[in-house]
């Protein structure tokens, strides 16, 4: 059976899901720790998105297949 394609899109302001383009099921759900005030942006099989958290705006990066976070950013501007 070939890799799913898959995407990704805001499931409510403070989670994002991946979803099967192909079936529409959703593979996963991640809450992001902040509410999502930019994003998701996709890149390779990344997805990234801005929170707004209490100490401030951070970006956050995904891998699209689970969602585990990668790296995380302070956003200045």
């Amino acid at each position: 059976m070939p890799d799913a394609l898959l995407t990704v899109s805001i499931h409510d302001d403070y989670t994002i899901k991946t979803v099967d383009v192909n079936t529409g099921a959703i593979k996963n759900i991640r809450h992001v720790g902040g509410k999502i005030i930019q994003g998701p942006v996709i890149t390779d099989d990344r997805v990234t998105v801005t929170v707004q958290e209490p100490s401030g705006k951070i970006g956050k990066i995904y891998t699209i297949s689970n969602l585990f976070l990668k790296k995380t950013f302070v956003v200045t501007a």
